[in-house]
């Protein structure tokens, strides 16, 4: 399913003026200075004529424009933004190329990110074009407004937008209005004049008429140009110009229509009220609404007829397609139809929504289907529609759309749904939120326990609880388990969920690979790769293309894990799928850096953290680390500041990774190690707690940033501490084969053995991660460890020399190894790039004494919200996370005053 083939693609669709219309050239006069302005607002109520108005405005405008029908499922970000960029991507494809694929992107980023990507994306037009939102009163979600608030704070130079709505947006309104960024059309402008109304009336009426009568109908409407067509209608039928209207305005619609509807034949009243459940529609879409369980051939009169009843009577409906398919009504017509429609009883009217969900299920538009199954009540049959179809999109990997799927139920549904709850799992593990995913496994196991689930439905749900359960196990080394549930769970998976059974294939080959068959674990990927019932396009391969790049990597095989990393990205490229590029550069960069390619890994790092919510959540942080230890090698260290500091202000906006702000807090006590700040380093230290070990297979484990502070400390006691970690993250990386985790660890071993003063053991485990790391020319999980390390090889390389050492020795910086060069002259201590305001030091001074921001408002006369200003911007200029660090690195820096020690 393409990103296309999703939409809608009539909302899409400008509505074409009448080829009759009465011109207003008073209003287009209006609209002369537009290219001056980012925004016009059309803002009247039902019937005012807005959508015409702005159409036939376009259809005269030599310039590029796009429309976008806004509706009431569009009332999420998600939803919009999809749109939306399909909309510009309409006219222009390449502009939004690089946004396009967000919505199916792992995370969806932060507002302020989405805006800031979005207006760059804009900008880079250079023609100036208009974007249409019309029935923008549709959208009541705050985070849309203020996304398109950000978007005329700082309006792209050539993009033009234009809101029709029935109310005033909650935008900032005001001050577009005072900087005259803004053209304003409202209702005492559309109201119709006399010679407009008497246009219209001329053309719609087809006999004489009495110009007294007439007018005194028109100043009942008020100019109101739905009233006026009304009216017209209502004369074809009455014949007589005294149509008894009553006294307000507001009743006038609702008796016009009764006129008009009620004089039609039943056939054409039943097709009306039927299909005013639809935002828009086709001839096959009302037939099947309109014909009930006896189908379309049942009447002589069909949806094709009405159709064309409906365009040739003109009535209030416009056509959103060049062949004429697809039809809207007027909103106000509509409105007023589904008004009268509420005198059916409740189940007639669930009855035409149920037929209207069969019939977008069918044409597998399944959003809508999904929204007229919960209009008629039947939650149930919306839970089968995602049940359904859920592993369409979890094959693609398109967890923002199944994420929107589960947000149209309510959260006792989900917990009462055994397909909704592991539906609910599968998204927990993509956003690496493992606690979240085992309550959800643990209730769809009740569920399926406890319920009435018929055991063909109930049996493919197990084999998914056993896939996750068992990458949850195999996560946690616990290989004996996780291969005995992946039994289970393949013998349960229907064979067309390519998502499941690729997850299967992930873990049973690291499974593999865990117990030392790595050549075991290469040909069960190979052989699902090949796999004929998954097809050249299936959208599994990705997970196993990686996933021999993972292989590769715990096994050493740098050349290897570069070839299949590349192999990774041109799939990615021949398929379109951003997500698996980024994967594909990560890897690579990983295998450039340990052969101290250092260009190429900044290169390919750089490409992962610059797309963060392409990348999967546990990517990123590694790849984060990566970049600050090439910058690190390369002797950039203020750059790696700047790009934890980025990466932490990131983070701190994305509220669901409390796990990646824990791994971005250990990388930043690893460079504040590499540049002699042992002090800030030994604080984080003292707050990480390294158990549980999980990752080994990793680029990067905190763990082992934490075995080297305690080794840099070099006292009795953090030496022991360092022995016992080290031991056991030696002894899980032997036993599950873990071999990158192994020539990480075994390098730390030996400096350990060193700091004792134990040389022959030393050099014995040093000798050792030679061996491992020979092969594939492993250089940089030497080097980085500085001068120890190179005081150690140079010792080693007296007696047990070869020119893989020598290799490592030269990649050291000039004279690391001569042990004349002090430790510390490395990198100076960090200095507060900033000074701190007067307010910011008051702030600073009262967080020392650990008040609330509340408590620190009411001392210092402002808001809680002015103090949470001034805290971040403390954090910005200690760089820092919170408020402990602040005080900690502020007394470092002498701008608190130290520490008081007790007697």
């Amino acid at each position: 399913m393409s990103f296309s083939s999703r939409l809608l693609t009539t909302k899409l669709y400008r509505p074409r003026p009448d080829a009759g219309l009465v011109p207003r050239p008073r209003l287009l006069a209006q609209l002369q200075n537009w290219q001056e302005r980012p925004l016009i607002l059309v803002s009247a109520p039902a019937g005012y004529g807005k959508t015409t108005l702005v159409s036939s405005w376009l259809e005269s405008c030599d310039c590029p424009n796009a429309w976008l029908s806004v509706d009431e499922e569009d009332d999420a970000l998600l939803p919009f933004l999809t749109y939306f960029l399909a909309a510009v991507g309409t006219i222009f494809p390449q502009a939004v190329a690089d946004m396009l694929p967000l919505p199916d992107v792992s995370n969806l980023p932060p507002l302020s990110v989405l805006a800031r990507n979005l207006i760059n994306n804009l900008d880079r037009i250079d023609e100036p074009f208009i974007l249409v939102l019309d029935d923008y009163h549709h959208i009541h979600n705050i985070t849309v407004h203020d996304l398109l608030d950000n978007l005329l704070t700082h309006p792209p130079h050539s993009m033009h937008l234009v809101l029709l709505s029935r109310t005033d947006p909650p935008l900032n309104l005001a001050t577009l209005r005072a900087r005259r960024q803004m053209i304003e059309i409202r209702t005492n402008d559309l109201r119709f004049t006399r010679e407009e109304a008497a246009a219209l009336v001329r053309r719609e009426m087809h006999t004489r008429y009495d110009d007294e009568a007439l007018d005194a109908l028109l100043k009942r409407v008020e100019g109101w140009a739905a009233g006026i067509r009304l009216i017209t209608l209502s004369l074809r039928h009455r014949g007589s110009m005294d149509l008894g209207l009553p006294g307000q305005v507001a009743y006038v619609a609702d008796y016009l229509l009764a006129e008009v509807v009620e004089s039609q034949p039943r056939a054409i009243q039943h097709y009306l009220l039927s299909t005013a459940i639809l935002d828009r529609f086709c001839a096959s879409l009302a037939d099947a609404v309109c014909s009930g369980e006896a189908g379309p051939g049942s009447c002589q009169f069909d949806g094709q007829s009405f159709v064309t009843w409906l365009q040739e009577n003109n009535v209030f409906v416009t056509t959103l397609d060049a062949q004429g398919e697809w039809v809207r009504y007027h909103p106000l017509l509509r409105e007023l139809l589904q008004d009268r429609l509420k005198r059916q009883s409740a189940q007639e009217i669930a009855d035409l929504h149920r037929r209207a969900s069969d019939w977008f299920a069918q044409h597998r538009l399944v959003d809508e289907a999904i929204h007229h199954a919960l209009a008629a009540g039947d939650t149930e049959r919306a839970v089968r529609l995602v049940a359904r179809h859920r592993h369409t999109l979890i094959d693609r990997e398109q967890w923002q759309h199944l994420e929107h799927w589960l947000h149209h139920f309510n959260r006792e549904t989900i917990e009462s749904s055994a397909e909704l709850s592991i539906t609910e799992a599968w998204l927990m593990g993509h956003h690496a939120l493992q606690e979240a995913q085992l309550i959800a496994l643990e209730r769809t196991e009740r569920l399926l326990t406890e319920t009435d689930i018929p055991p063909q439905e109930a049996a493919p749900i197990w084999g998914e609880v056993y896939v996750l359960r068992a990458n949850i196990m195999n996560w946690l080394y616990r290989s004996t388990e996780a291969c005995a549930l992946i039994e289970q769970a393949q013998n349960l998976l229907p064979p067309h969920w390519q998502y499941a059974h690729s997850m299967a294939c992930m873990v049973r080959s690291l499974i593999y690979a865990s117990q030392g068959q790595v050549d075991q674990a290469e040909q069960t990927l190979l052989a699902c790769l090949n796999e004929q019932q998954f097809g050249r396009e299936s959208q599994h391969k990705p997970m196993l293309f990686y996933t021999l790049a993972h292989l590769r990597w715990i096994s050493l095989d740098l050349p290897g894990l570069e070839q299949s990393a590349i192999h990774c990205y041109e799939y990615s490229q021949q398929h379109n799928l951003p997500e698996t590029e980024i994967i594909a550069r990560y890897f690579q960069a990983c295998a450039y850096y340990h052969q101290n390619e250092l260009d190429k890994a900044r290169t390919y790092f750089d490409m992962v953290v610059n797309n963060p919510y392409r990348a999967n959540r546990i990517i990123y942080p590694q790849a984060v680390y990566g970049l600050a230890c090439t910058y690190r090698a390369m002797g950039r260290l203020h750059e790696a500041q700047s790009l934890l500091q980025a990466s932490q202000v990131m983070l701190t906006m994305d509220h669901l990774n409390p796990q990646m702000m824990s791994m971005l807090q250990a990388i930043r006590a690893e460079m504040l190690l590499a540049q002699g700040d042992l002090g800030a380093a030994t604080r984080w230290a003292r707050s990480y707690n390294p158990h549980p070990i999980l990752g080994l297979q990793m680029f990067y484990v905190p763990q082992f940033t934490y075995i080297r502070i305690l080794l840099a400390q070099n006292t009795a006691s953090s030496l022991e501490t360092a022995e016992t970690l080290l031991n056991q993250m030696i002894e899980l990386a032997r036993h599950n084969h873990f071999y990158s985790a192994l020539l990480i660890a075994l390098p730390l071993q030996a400096l350990w053995h060193d700091r004792l003063g134990n040389e022959t053991a030393a050099l014995d485990t040093l000798e050792e991660a030679i061996r491992l790391g020979q092969g594939s020319n492993w250089i940089r999980v030497f080097v980085d460890l500085g001068q120890p390390m190179a005081d150690l090889l140079t010792r080693q390389a007296r007696s047990r020399s070869n020119d893989y050492v020598k290799r490592i020795l030269a990649a050291f910086p000039p004279g690391t190894g001569e042990r004349t060069r002090p430790r510390s002259a490395s990198v100076p201590p960090l200095e507060l790039v900033e000074p701190l305001t007067s307010r910011e030091m008051q702030v600073l001074e009262l967080l020392a004494r650990r008040l609330t921001n509340k408590e620190i408002a009411e001392r210092l006369f402002i808001t809680p919200g002015t103090v949470g200003q001034h805290t971040v911007k403390i954090y910005q200029k200690l760089q820092v996370g919170n408020r402990r660090q602040a005080v900690d690195k502020a007394r470092d820096l002498g701008i608190l005053p130290p520490y008081q020690t007790r007697p």
